[in-house]
């Protein structure tokens, strides 16, 4: 009965997972300025609203941009780890963008993400791009481009958080799990 347990418990917790840490500091500008961060352009700037479009939920600020902006910051990775870029963004100003529009993601240097296509949504939308770090010391670069809008580039919630893969853990948990279906059959 107690190798039951015990076997139970190990199977159990092989499924517990801890949440990843963000490595980007102040993603959601809560500071409520771009501490933390490298930031190129004169119009750049972090609101509590803009246009009536308030932050994501749970947030007091967003992060602006009206003409060709870049921001940066560096953090430390783990050659060949696999990562998960994330973040918010929306228009602050509604559907009438003029073209030659468009926000991109690069990770030391690659461009990891280009968007033009869905930049009149007023509404936040949220998206997640995947790489592996390649060297221990990662650069994240995004790039605002609004100088042809009749919008603002708003963005949040950045984030980057290592990739989830199986934990040793669960590979006990499951071995934990057969061990349990052994012990069963022989009864």
């Amino acid at each position: 009965m107690k190798k039951i347990i015990v076997l139970l418990f190990i199977g159990v917790a092989g499924t517990i997972s801890v949440p990843a840490q963000n490595l980007i500091l102040n993603g959601n500008f809560a500071t409520g300025d771009f501490s933390d961060w490298t930031v190129t352009g004169s119009y750049f700037s972090v609101k509590s609203s803009s246009y009536g479009t308030l932050p994501p939920a749970g947030d007091s600020y967003l992060a602006e941009a009206d003409g060709n902006e870049t921001l940066s910051q560096t953090f430390a990775t783990t050659i060949g780890q696999n990562y998960v870029l994330s973040l918010a963004n929306a228009n602050g100003r509604g559907p009438n963008n003029q073209g030659g529009v468009y926000f991109r993601g690069s990770i030391n240097g690659t461009t990891l993400f280009t968007d033009s296509t869905d930049l009149s949504n007023t509404s936040w939308l949220t998206s997640s791009y995947d790489f592996t770090a390649t060297t221990a010391s990662t650069t994240m670069l995004l790039t605002l481009n609004f100088f042809n809008a009749n919008g603002d580039g708003l963005f949040d919630n950045v984030s980057v958080t290592p990739a989830p893969e199986p934990s040793v853990l669960a590979l006990s948990g499951l071995g934990g799990l057969g061990g349990l279906l052994m012990v069963r059959r022989r009864k």
